[in-house]
């Protein structure tokens, strides 16, 4: 372990402290598989496309942008918000930096935007406490005094289903995730994280999709 620290952790920072915990993998996703992510953020969230990728890659997101801006719900949740807005705050005496996907402050609503392989709204839901989606909403609700947080999830091929996971609609997990997040941010505060040299850093990599 690096030792303690108190600057500069995020949400994808503490997965890898908690996988570490649990014995799980580390992420091993490749270069193109981030870059479909974030081609899809810039495409839809800041209407510019600069990310090189295949023609067949460009068509796909191109589907899946037409798709979320003729679906209600969504054109709602990014109606009058601010788009891929970095943030540093303090949790817990610790610096905590990270990216709000939508932001509409005047109404304190948050949203982020996943892909996802899901099939139904079900199994998304599923894999979002899987993959600790509750614990990004609590960490960024409490970082940016959000009132809600939205899981905008489209699936990665045809026919591109879109899933709104309101948050708040499950307290339970809500209530674990709080409880994950104030001993991951303890740990990162006392005992630090694991060295680069042991682990993949994810300290700067995207969570967009799964």
């Amino acid at each position: 372990m690096t030792g303690p620290l108190t600057k500069n952790t995020s949400y994808s920072g503490l997965a890898v402290i908690r996988r570490m915990l649990l014995s799980q993998p580390q992420f091993r996703g490749s270069e193109e598989f981030l870059r479909e992510g974030n081609a899809l953020h810039e495409k839809f969230l800041l209407r510019k496309s600069t990310i090189a990728l295949p023609e067949d890659k460009h068509t796909t997101i191109n589907l899946m942008v037409e798709k979320l801006d003729s679906h209600p719900v969504v054109r709602a949740l990014v109606a009058d918000s601010v788009r891929e807005e970095k943030l540093y705050v303090k949790l817990n005496g610790i610096q905590f930096a990270f990216i709000l996907d939508i932001h509409q402050k005047s109404r304190k609503i948050g949203s982020d935007l996943k892909t996802t392989k899901c099939k139904t709204f079900q199994s998304f839901v599923s894999s979002a406490i899987e993959y600790g989606y509750f614990k990004q909403a609590v960490a960024y609700i409490i970082a940016a005094k959000l009132k809600n947080f939205f899981f905008i999830g489209i699936q990665k091929e045809p026919p591109f289903n879109i899933y709104i996971l309101d948050v708040h609609q499950y307290q339970d997990e809500l209530a674990y995730a709080e409880r994950e997040l104030e001993f991951l941010l303890y740990f990162y505060r006392h005992y630090g994280t694991l060295n680069k040299s042991n682990t993949y850093n994810e300290q700067n990599k995207g969570g967009h999709s799964h």
